[in-house]
């Protein structure tokens, strides 16, 4: 591009060209795929040189790596050097893995590992506490390896206070058109219909809300969800959940009651694999139904896909328009707004797993039964085999075209009579295979390490559950320091099998009459159509027929089987037990306590009666410049501390207003010239900051100064959160003379 923004062309590439990376001369390194060949070229000088082919190897086993000071490193197995063994003089080709971390100067070479389990390591107590690292370094030169691990979180001397440092908070600016129509619009976002005493969001788009004491949803162990998945598939998740189960205010209902199981289409009687499930469930979230901010057996709030709407820039500006409202384990997303669907449903799709998986499962079914009714069949259309769910999988996560997002203003079904104003109608370009937003040389994901969920963004969806499916998340438990799979694997006849359930590159890009316009090869990017319409509809086949057929004549199957642990009439697996409640006061009997919640809340936690609340506990928030208020998004609850329930928040710098989260524990009553200690109870774990400032105040008749703070700090009574346990913390003794108040 010249200076005054002419472009002219400088080498045609085949396809798309990939990984690249400028070098200190001013040359240019890059990828090409040539099928299934990685191809290294490079450019010296755009001006003046012709390009040049610097090595080739198989398509996944080639890769470029940069270096300090302009150096480009040649990783992986290339097996044909191209045009002379002399490579310009910032490239060199090094003995690394094109999956490892190459040292800024070429030396070392590291690969991520598991969970370290070396002794001696301090094990992680709470949640979002990380867990030692295993690495590997591997020295080229010598071949000598190198095996450290190393704790997240930790810096070396002063570095440390910069990682602790309260968070800057960018700016925010004046509300946008968006925002200003939200408030505009009936039902909207407004100043008026938000408050900023209620935790809840009451200007909300999404049905079921946050920070609503009286909805704690309990996040389940991993042995449930593969039980719900397995139950599940074969119609065998009626179990019935009592009226008010887990205090979630419902009539009684039964997961497959509500969201009943549909037939596959084209297969009467067949069923979802259960690993193929399990894969989106893992994809989706982990196996949680909760936030992760709770671990197996406590509560928490919903676990919600950008509830707020933000736009990933950091700035914490509300957009309820473009929230996403995805609940639970299974994302379930469709319906999901207030008003969309009956509010007991929507309330069962947030607190109850099972009932989630079942409507995540029905969703599933749709899509397999729309994919198939359109014509879009995979390998043989077998829906017992794993890798013949790429095309309802693919329509799970972003839907089929057109839909409202991509210009489907009538409601039609897509097909050759709903198509886009160019004929174009099918699954969408996202998640193609095809598409150069995903690394061209990727393996299978999660086929070798499970170090490739470090970097998802480099396979589309359906193929990330495949290797789920394939290879199961990890569950780790610390208590016991112990990692097993979250469920049963599924499997297939051979290594060559598994790794070809990922479909070639090209299995969904075609350029032909009918296609969906692609070319694979093209300059720049496969897809034709400049707003990415390029959509498929058509039969794909990567495994005709899921059989190869030997020069012996044996049949041996292709496509991946499903595996599972268990079976109808298998009971509810026990839940999990982290951090129990605090149920029963250490206290002397004359002691008065002020809860977070009124009494009238429901301890969801099991055999913890509480204690009686004498006083009530208020929450004041600070709000935008647009009247919204960003700050319930960083307040969080988690069912365990006293009689089972707690609030938290992050530390902000002292000018971040709009996330600001004040408390205020008050008496239910007023005293004159009584002399009381005041004590704060910390749970075991959620708390962190070493500056945690209660002030106390003594009431409007106490002699000055009203809040008695003169002792410690000047401003406030400050408490170490770092020491771990629930306990109760004395902040003082003190005169009262009014109505007693902590905040």
């Amino acid at each position: 591009m010249a200076a005054g923004g002419s472009r002219r062309q400088v080498v045609k590439t085949r396809g798309t060209p990939f990984d690249l990376h400028p070098d200190r001369l001013g040359g240019l390194a890059f990828l090409e795929r040539h099928g299934d060949v990685g191809v290294v070229r490079y450019l010296p000088n755009p001006r003046r040189s012709a390009v040049r082919e610097l090595a080739r190897g198989p398509l996944t086993e080639v890769g470029l790596a940069a270096g300090r000071g302009g150096q480009v490193f040649i990783t992986g197995a290339p097996t044909v050097a191209g045009e002379g063994k002399d490579l310009p003089g910032p490239v060199r080709r090094i003995p690394a893995a094109i999956t490892a971390d190459v040292s800024t100067l070429g030396v070392a070479a590291v690969s991520h590992g598991g969970p370290a389990k070396a002794a001696g390591y301090a094990r992680p107590t709470v949640p979002g506490v990380a867990k030692p690292i295993h690495l590997t370094a591997r020295v080229l030169s010598s071949g000598t390896e190198l095996a450290f691990d190393v704790q997240p979180g930790n810096r070396l001397a002063d570095a440390g206070g910069q990682g602790r440092a309260a968070s800057p908070a960018p700016g925010m600016p004046a509300p946008s058109a968006e925002v200003k129509a939200q408030r505009a619009a009936p039902g909207g976002a407004s100043a008026a219909a938000a408050s900023p005493t209620d935790p809840v969001d009451t200007d909300r788009t999404c049905a079921v809300p946050r920070n609503d004491a009286r909805t704690q949803v309990e996040q389940p162990h991993w042995r449930q969800v593969e039980w719900a998945a397995d139950l599940a598939v074969r119609g065998a998740l009626t179990m019935q959940r009592p009226a008010n189960w887990k205090q979630s205010g419902l009539p009684a209902w039964s997961p497959q009651g509500m969201f009943a199981l549909p037939g596959l289409a084209g297969h009467p009687g067949a069923r979802v694999p259960a690993a193929v499930l399990l894969g989106i469930l893992a994809q989706e979230s982990n196996l949680w139904q909760a936030s992760w901010h709770v671990l197996e057996g406590e509560t928490g709030n919903p676990l919600v896909g950008n509830f707020y709407g933000f736009d990933g820039s950091g700035n914490w500006g509300i957009r309820w328009s473009q929230a996403d409202c995805g609940y639970g384990v299974a994302q379930v997303t469709d319906w999901m707004r207030l008003g969309q669907r009956p509010a007991n449903e929507q309330r069962a799709i947030a607190v109850d797993y099972a009932t989630n998986i079942a409507a995540g499962l029905q969703i599933l079914v749709q899509k397999w039964n729309q994919a198939y009714q359109a014509g879009i069949h995979v390998n043989n259309g077998d829906p017992s085999k794993i890798e013949n769910w790429f095309a309802a999988v693919w329509a799970y996560n972003t839907g089929m075209n057109p839909q409202a997002s991509t210009g489907n203003t009538s409601g039609c079904t897509p097909g050759p009579g709903c198509t886009d104003n160019r004929g174009n109608w099918g699954l969408g370009w996202s998640n193609n295979p095809a598409n150069p937003d995903y690394k061209q040389n990727r393996a299978p994901f999660l086929l070798d390490t499970q170090d490739d969920a470090r970097n998802p963004q480099w396979w589309p969806y359906p193929e990330k559950v495949v290797g789920w499916a394939a290879s199961p998340i990890v569950k780790y438990d610390f208590r016991t320091d112990e990692t097993e799979a979250g469920y049963a694997q599924a499997w297939w006849t051979n290594e060559d099998n598994r790794w070809s359930a990922k479909p070639p590159l090209d299995a969904f890009c075609d350029n032909g009459p009918g296609g969906n316009r692609c070319d694979i090869d093209a300059a720049g990017n496969p897809c034709a159509e400049s707003d990415f319409h390029c959509w498929w509809h058509k039969p794909v086949a990567w495994k005709p027929g899921c059989v190869i057929v030997t020069p012996t004549g044996t049949v041996v199957p292709t496509c991946g089987f499903d595996n599972w642990t268990f079976n109808p009439g298998d009971p509810e697996p026990p839940g999990g037990t982290h951090y129990p409640p605090v149920c029963t006061s250490t206290l002397p009997q004359n002691a008065l306590i002020v809860d977070d919640v009124p009494d009238s809340v429901g301890i969801v936690r099991p055999d913890c009666p509480g204690t009686a609340s004498v006083g009530t506990f208020s929450l004041q928030f600070g709000s935008d410049a647009g009247g919204l208020y960003p700050s319930k998004a960083d307040l969080h609850q988690v069912g365990s501390g006293l009689d089972g329930h707690f609030y938290f928040a992050h530390t902000w710098g002292p000018f971040s207003t709009r996330h600001s989260v004040l408390g205020t524990w008050q008496l239910d009553r007023t005293w004159t010239d009584v002399w009381a200690r005041v004590l704060v109870h910390l749970p075991g774990h959620g708390a962190h900051t070493q500056q945690a400032a209660y002030q106390v105040d003594t009431g409007a008749s106490a002699p000055a100064p009203r809040f008695r703070t003169r002792y410690v700090n000047t401003a406030s009574r400050y408490v170490d959160q770092n020491q771990r346990g629930d306990r109760w913390v004395s902040l003082g003794v003190f005169l009262f003379r009014g109505t007693p108040r902590c905040r």
